[in-house]
């Protein structure tokens, strides 16, 4: 116990001094997006999973673990994987150069860049060169009961085309492992997505609206991403 427990203050003390205790975000709620993609049938994604968590308490950070299928024949079938999330994976790994076509774990910055398994330090240094980054358009979100109105306005000139995602997500999960390489533990998940729908595309250049609902308790977010998987020019929460 006293090995357990010293190596989880190990951690602690590691995750605080390279993620801070709480960012806070800017006055219009911009957001930095990191999207985890990883696996419950991956012994080497529980570690990456915690530093998402950690990020997740950012208030400038929008966290999300996408939950691919390419484990799920190895022993243990996540109830949590798409396929879909596999192929977006994959073709941001085509589309950022990357030597692999498929890793897990696996983090990418506001698409654009990435880095692959659990690794801290390269975390924080993607983190701390995405800080100074500002929207590169102008996203903003009212709402009304579980009524909410999304726009988008263009900053400057020359704007790129961009695909408007709605993304819904579970805060806070907890499985029991039964088989597989994780067998036997309890993984603790923080915004396992569970819907990553496109709602519309954006031309850039005219001003966009449209008006979505949620059901009591769904946690959401609209990103505006360059068609394509190119870069994510904005982000803002729902709930």
């Amino acid at each position: 116990m006293g090995k357990v427990h010293s190596m989880r203050n190990i951690w602690v003390s590691l995750a605080l001094a390279l993620f801070g205790t709480m960012a806070v975000a800017a006055e219009d709620g911009s957001l930095i997006v990191v999207e985890l993609y990883t696996s419950e049938g991956c012994a080497s994604c529980p570690p990456a999973d915690k530093l998402l968590a950690e990020l997740s308490k950012r208030d400038d950070v929008l966290a999300l673990a996408l939950h691919v299928d390419y484990w799920d024949y190895l022993g243990w079938k996540d109830i949590f994987s798409i396929a879909k999330f596999t192929d977006r994976q994959e073709y941001y790994n085509m589309v950022l150069g990357s030597k692999y076509r498929l890793v897990t774990p696996q983090m990418i910055f506001q698409g654009q860049s990435y880095v692959a398994g659990a690794r801290p330090k390269k975390v924080a240094a993607q983190m701390e060169s995405l800080e100074q980054q500002v929207d590169k358009v102008d996203l903003k979100v009212k709402k009304q009961g579980r009524d909410f109105s999304v726009s988008i306005n263009p900053i400057g000139a020359d704007m790129p085309m961009a695909d408007v995602f709605i993304v819904q997500y579970k805060p806070n999960v907890v499985t029991q492992v039964k088989s597989g390489e994780n067998r036997g533990k309890t993984l603790n998940h923080t915004n396992i997505v569970t819907s990553w729908e496109r709602v519309g595309s954006w031309d850039g250049e005219r001003d966009w609206k449209i008006s979505t609902s949620l059901a009591e308790g769904v946690y959401a977010a609209v990103i505006v991403q360059v068609e394509h998987s190119g870069p994510i020019l904005a982000a803002r929460k729902l709930q």
